[in-house]
């Protein structure tokens, strides 16, 4: 066996620098291999903390070892977790030779499935709607090496997540947590670096409130992305037979909602009422005209493929049943 040799013992004691890590890389019991280390008296060559020192420079250190394991495992976890070295301190090497690119993020570091590219360029209704539902009702967070895109509804809204999900071809489970008033929520979160920097060239920010905008898309697509704000921040308000029916949107950047009232007036030819101010710094675009509510909302719903349930239906109603003077 090599431990019975004095000179292997001196040459894997100056690599592993203990009895327990030379032990663990070998796979040598430890008893065995601590006699001989006695029987030479090579204990003060077993120095813990030279070990962590001589290791980094023998294994972390090596720049065409970590682009081996990184080939072989994908990650500074999985390489950790086979050679049982600390995963921090491979991270660093990692990012200190700048091969973060290097790993098999879609193979070995994603648990959960995601068309992260979703964001990168929006040229479909499915695109724009997401978007303004994410501008209304989602947020995106980042902290040190997570970034996170979450959305918190009513646990009626639950199924509108499933559609969510489907859309980005995600596995992330939806979650039903406990609201701040007793009430039961959803919450759906994925973590993607690159759908959040998407988001960011989009406009979209962390701690978005008051900074909302319409980001730059095609013209075409701004009446799907209205929609998908409207049905995160919006509201209809019906009586019987559609005697009144109302179209509001609430936001706190008064500057998002006079573009989105002048996009509606330019495009369908309308006048609406000047932005308001609800109250808390809220600001509503709305108006209770039922010709006005009937061309707007003609103008977002018509051959949608995606909106909240419950609000198309009310609508769609509202459609089918009301008729414009002089139509």
């Amino acid at each position: 066996m090599e431990y019975k040799d004095k000179e292997w013992l001196i040459n894997a004691l100056a690599v592993y620098g203990n009895t327990n890590n030379l032990c663990n890389e070998t796979g040598y019991a430890k008893t065995t291999v601590r006699k001989y280390v006695k029987k030479y008296g090579l204990e003060c060559l077993s120095n813990p903390k030279r070990h962590i020192k001589k290791a980094e420079g023998v294994l972390y250190n090596n720049k065409s070892w970590l682009l081996e394991q990184l080939r072989l495992y994908g990650s500074g976890k999985k390489i950790s977790e086979v050679h049982n070295l600390p995963k921090t301190s491979i991270n660093r090497w990692i990012r200190k030779y700048g091969l973060q690119d290097k790993r098999n993020v879609g193979q070995n570091c994603r648990k959960h499935s995601l068309k992260e590219d979703f964001f990168e360029n929006i040229d479909s209704e499915e695109k724009a709607y997401w978007l303004g539902f994410l501008i209304a009702d989602g947020c995106i967070y980042h902290n040190k090496t997570s970034y996170d895109i979450t959305f918190t509804l009513g646990l009626i809204d639950k199924p509108h997540l499933e559609k969510l999900k489907n859309s980005w071809g995600s596995s992330n489970l939806i979650k039903e947590i406990r609201g701040t008033k007793g009430n039961v929520d959803v919450r759906y979160c994925v973590s993607s670096k690159k759908m959040y920097k998407d988001l960011e060239g989009l406009g979209v920010i962390r701690r978005k409130t008051g900074f909302e905008i319409i980001p730059n898309i095609p013209r075409d697509l701004i009446r799907h992305f209205i929609r998908g704000y409207f049905d995160g921040d919006g509201s209809t308000t019906c009586f019987k037979e559609y005697s009144l029916i109302g179209f509001s949107i609430c936001c706190s950047n008064r500057f998002f909602l006079e573009n989105i009232k002048s996009h509606l007036e330019e495009e369908l030819c309308i006048k609406l009422n000047p932005v308001g101010n609800a109250n808390h710094g809220i600001f509503r675009l709305d108006t209770k005209n039922r010709d006005l509510c009937h061309r707007i909302y003609t103008y977002i719903y018509t051959d949608c493929h995606f909106s909240l349930d419950r609000k198309n239906e009310t609508i769609t109603n509202f459609l089918n049943i009301y008729s414009p003077l002089g139509e």
